[in-house]
C-alpha cells in the first residue's frame, strides 16, 4: 500500500486515525480492527499547509523577523489558512473511508508531555521555543479540526500507546507488538516508528470503543 493510498481489501466497519504532527504536514494512520487483529486501510504523509510552500509553514520563524505588533496578524492569518489545508485533508480521508464502507470513530493525535510555553515576546526571542510554538500549533491545528468531522478527537501520550493496547484488548505486549508487525508489512514502507504509534493510538481508541459498547 502505496503512501496516500487506501486499503480496499482490508474489511468494513468502524476505524480510528492516528496521527503524529510535524510542521505544516503529519502521519496519518487509520486502523480497522477485526478479532482483535489491526489491519491499515490508510497511510498518507497528510497536508497541514500547502506542500509547495512547505518552507512558509514555520510560522513562528517568519514571525519572528516582524515588528512585534504584526506578529500577531501574521500569526492568524497563517493558521487560518492552515485549518483551510487540514480541513481540506481530513475531509479527503473521511470521504474516502467513508466510500469504503468504513466509519471514522476516533481521531488520536501521539504526542508527549510537554511544558507551557512561554509567553509571545520570549518565544519570538529563542530559536528552540520556534520550533515547540510551530509543533503546538500545528498539534492544536489538527486537533481541533478532527474533532469537528470526528465525534471523539483527542490527544494520546506515545508512551502508554503498547501497554494501553494490551489492557484495552485484553492481549500480552508480545502479542500485540506482533500483530502490529504483521500489520505493517501487509502495508509496506514507509513504516517507520511514527507509523506504528499512529497505528497503535488508532488501535487503542478502537478497543476503548468496544470496550465501551
Amino acid at each position: 500500500m502505496g503512501r496516500g493510498e487506501f486499503n480496499e481489501a482490508a474489511g468494513h466497519g468502524p476505524a480510528a486515525l492516528g496521527l503524529s504532527v510535524h510542521t505544516g504536514w503529519a502521519h496519518a494512520v487509520a486502523v480497522a480492527v477485526h478479532n482483535d487483529t489491526p489491519s491499515v486501510v490508510y497511510k498518507e504523509r497528510m497536508a497541514l499547509w500547502e506542500p509547495s510552500q512547505r518552507g512558509a509553514a514555520h510560522f513562528y520563524h517568519r514571525a519572528a523577523q516582524l515588528p512585534l505588533a504584526a506578529v500577531g496578524p501574521a500569526l492568524a492569518e497563517d493558521e487560518l489558512e492552515s485549518r483551510r489545508v487540514t480541513a481540506q485533508s481530513l475531509q479527503h480521508v473521511t470521504g474516502e473511508l467513508g466510500r469504503l464502507g468504513y466509519r471514522l470513530v476516533a481521531a488520536r493525535v501521539v504526542d508527549r508531555p510537554r511544558r507551557p510555553l512561554p509567553p509571545l515576546e520570549k518565544v519570538l526571542t529563542s530559536h528552540p521555543l520556534l520550533h515547540a510554538a510551530e509543533g503546538a500549533l500545528f498539534r492544536d491545528i489538527v486537533l481541533s479540526e478532527a474533532a469537528k468531522v470526528i465525534a471523539d478527537a483527542t490527544e494520546i501520550d506515545a508512551a502508554v500507546l503498547l501497554e494501553g493496547v494490551a489492557r484495552a484488548a485484553a492481549l500480552s505486549p508480545t502479542v500485540v507488538a506482533e500483530r502490529l508487525a504483521r500489520a505493517g508489512k501487509i502495508a509496506g514502507s514507509p513504516w517507520s516508528r511514527e507509523h506504528q504509534q499512529c497505528a497503535l493510538a488508532a488501535w487503542f481508541a478502537l478497543a476503548a470503543h468496544d470496550g465501551q459498547s
